[in-house]
């Protein structure tokens, strides 16, 4: 039996110690990241690269345990709503924060971080503006009338014979509801 092994029996499960010391070399490294992760010091691809050197294994490994990180980290957001919603306001915290220190700056970069911090802000929360607007073509009821009929028009409401057809056909095509007011 190894000494490791033998810590780990006398060891008091009760105490973070004595967990920790109950974890395989395997299951500390996944705990490793998961901190990391949670604490937001964990950045993709640069800390593959330094754990690697610090444990001294091979950067594929160390994804390997980060995927498994990460599947732990996702397990826990959705059997925990305590930590969901301590996740989620810790990104709200930290876009408050980016947007805060960008409009700090006070120069046209600073405040193009910050609108960009709150365009995400808002994605993440569901409150973006439409990506596509359609905007429909709507008849000119006014279309070919010349400039005296429109000042007639304007003045007692009179419209032209060929208006008058127009709209009694429009009104037969549709459901029977007066024309829109423009």
């Amino acid at each position: 039996m190894t000494a490791q092994r033998k810590r780990a029996r006398r060891a008091d499960p009760e105490t973070f110690e004595g967990w920790q010391a109950g974890l395989t070399e395997t299951e500390k490294r996944v705990d490793e990241i998961v901190h990391r992760m949670q604490s937001g010091v964990w950045l993709s691809g640069v800390s593959v690269r330094a754990l690697a050197k610090e444990w001294n294994i091979t950067p594929d490994r160390v994804h390997k345990l980060a995927a498994e990180a990460s599947r732990r980290l996702r397990l826990l957001l959705r059997e925990d709503p305590a930590a969901l919603k301590e996740a989620k306001a810790a990104v709200v915290q930290t876009f408050e924060v980016i947007r805060a220190k960008a409009m700090a700056m006070n120069d046209a970069q600073g405040l193009r971080v910050a609108l960009d911090a709150t365009r995400a802000l808002g994605f993440y929360l569901g409150v973006e503006p439409a990506k596509q607007v359609d905007v429909g073509h709507r008849a000119d009821p006014f279309e070919g009338w010349s400039t005296e009929e429109k000042l007639a028009f304007s003045r007692d409401g009179s419209r032209p014979r060929r208006a008058l057809r127009q709209l009694a056909t429009d009104a037969a095509s549709s459901d029977g509801a007066d024309p829109p007011v423009h």
